[in-house]
C-alpha cells in the first residue's frame, strides 16, 4: 500500500521511492499470486503499471474482524454525544481537520465530546542528538492547541493513548459514533470495528474507504 502510494503520488523518501520504482515491480513480476484488499487498489495498481496487467493473477481477500472478541455493551442515555477517533495519530489521518471541524461544531452543540484513542510511531533519535518527541506526543500536543485555540473546553475532549482489550472495548461501547477523517486508507480495520460494535461510521472518501463503507 505504501509503496504504491508513493508512486502513485510522486512523492517519498528516497529510500521508499528506490523500492516503488525498483523493488515492487520486480516482486510483482516474480510472484503467483498477488492478494489485495480492496478492487480499488486492484484498479490502481493497473493504473500504475497498465502494460503489466497485473489483475489479472490478483485475488481480493478483504480483512476481518473476529466476533468473537467484539464485546458488546449498551451504553447508558445521556444528552452528551460522544465522538470517537480511533487510529494511529499521523498526519494523513487528517487529525488537525478533525479538531478544527470539531471546534466549530462545538460553538452550536456543547453537548459534544471527543474521544481521541490510539498512538503513533516512535521518532528515530539520530546519535549526538537531543532526544525528541515521539511523534504521537507531538501529534497529540497540536491537537490539543487547534482544540483550545477553538476554545473547546478541557472537560469536553481526552486523549487516551493506546488502550487494548476491555479498556478498548470500554472505550468503543461508551461512544455514539466513530469519525475517520482521513487522507488516504487502504482498508481501513478501525471502518470493521465501527461495524463490528454497531456504530454510526462518519469517513471521508478517501481511496478504499469509498469502495467499503460508502
Amino acid at each position: 500500500y505504501h509503496l504504491l502510494i508513493s508512486k502513485w503520488t510522486k512523492s517519498a523518501a528516497a529510500g521508499r521511492k528506490w523500492a516503488a520504482d525498483v523493488l515492487e515491480p520486480y516482486i510483482l513480476d516474480k510472484v503467483d499470486a498477488i492478494i489485495q484488499l480492496n478492487k480499488t487498489f486492484v484498479r490502481i495498481t493497473d493504473e500504475i503499471y497498465p502494460e503489466k496487467n497485473y489483475s489479472k493473477k490478483t485475488v481480493v481477500i478483504p480483512n476481518g474482524v473476529d466476533l468473537a472478541r467484539v464485546i458488546l455493551k449498551t451504553k447508558p442515555k445521556s444528552s452528551q454525544i460522544n465522538l470517537l477517533y480511533l487510529g494511529r495519530l499521523d498526519r494523513s489521518k487528517g487529525m488537525y481537520e478533525l479538531c478544527i471541524a470539531f471546534g466549530e461544531l462545538y460553538k452550536n452543540y456543547t453537548n459534544l465530546k471527543l474521544h481521541i484513542l490510539g498512538g503513533g510511531y516512535a521518532r528515530q533519535y539520530v546519535a549526538g542528538e537531543q532526544p525528541k518527541k515521539p511523534i504521537a506526543d507531538f501529534e497529540a500536543s497540536t491537537m490539543k492547541r487547534l482544540l483550545r485555540r477553538a476554545k473547546v473546553p478541557e472537560d469536553s475532549f481526552v486523549f487516551y493513548g493506546v488502550k487494548f482489550d476491555q479498556e478498548k472495548e470500554d472505550i468503543i461501547n461508551n461512544c455514539d459514533l466513530i469519525v475517520m477523517p482521513s487522507y488516504a486508507e487502504y482498508f481501513t480495520m478501525v471502518g470493521l470495528e465501527a461495524l463490528a460494535h454497531k456504530k454510526p461510521l462518519i469517513a471521508s472518501t478517501a481511496a478504499g474507504l469509498k469502495e467499503t463503507f460508502i
